[in-house]
C-alpha cells in the first residue's frame, strides 16, 4: 500500500524525534528542511507537525472517535508555537475523555461565529442605511438640486414605512 506521507525515522539521538521516541523541540522544528514529499514530525499523543514541500508547517492531531480516525488542525507554525500546540492537544484530549468530538466542537463554534457575523452584516446593511449613505454621497458632490434631494428623502421615508404594519 502506498503511503501518502513520508514519516521521519532518524538515527537514534537525544535531539531527534522518532515515532514513539523523543518529543519535538523548537530547535529541531526550525532546522527541519522541506523535502520533495510531505513530512510528519511527531511529538506524542497524536500531535505532529506537517512540513510541506513548499516549506509550510501545519500543526495537526490524529485521534480516533467512534471507531474512525480523524484529523484536527491547530494552525500554522510559528504562529502557533510548540507549547500552544501541546496545550491545544491536551484540551482536545480532555474533550475526547468526556465523550465529545473536538473536531465537531470546533465546527460548531465556527458555525456560530459565522452566523453571528452574517446577522450583524445583515442588520448593518439595511435598505434605509444604504439609501441614506447614497443620498449623503450625492449631496456631498453638490450636483443635486435641493428639491430633488427632498423628494428622494420623502420616497425613502415612505419606502421604510411600507413594511410597517399598524394595529387597528
Amino acid at each position: 500500500m502506498h503511503r501518502k506521507f513520508l514519516h521521519i525515522h532518524m538515527q537514534e539521538s537525544a535531539d531527534t524525534p522518532q515515532r514513539g521516541g523523543a518529543m519535538l523541540t523548537d530547535t529541531l522544528i526550525r532546522k527541519t528542511k522541506p523535502t520533495d514529499k510531505p513530512q510528519k514530525l511527531f511529538d506524542g499523543g497524536g500531535l505532529f507537525l506537517l512540513v510541506q514541500p513548499n516549506g509550510a508547517r501545519y500543526w495537526r492531531m490524529k485521534y480516533r472517535t467512534d471507531g474512525r480516525e480523524k484529523l484536527l488542525a491547530f494552525g500554522v507554525y510559528p504562529v502557533i508555537s510548540l507549547a500552544d500546540a501541546r496545550q491545544r492537544r491536551e484540551d482536545a484530549r480532555k474533550l475526547l475523555a468526556n465523550g465529545c468530538d473536538p473536531g465537531e466542537m470546533k465546527q460548531a463554534a465556527k458555525a456560530e461565529r459565522l452566523a453571528a457575523a452574517a446577522a450583524e452584516t445583515v442588520a448593518s446593511e439595511t435598505f434605509e442605511k444604504v439609501a441614506r449613505d447614497w443620498m449623503a454621497w450625492r449631496e456631498s458632490r453638490g450636483k443635486t438640486a435641493e428639491a430633488t434631494m427632498g423628494k428622494d428623502l420623502w420616497r425613502l421615508t415612505a419606502a421604510t414605512c411600507v413594511g410597517t404594519t399598524y394595529a387597528p
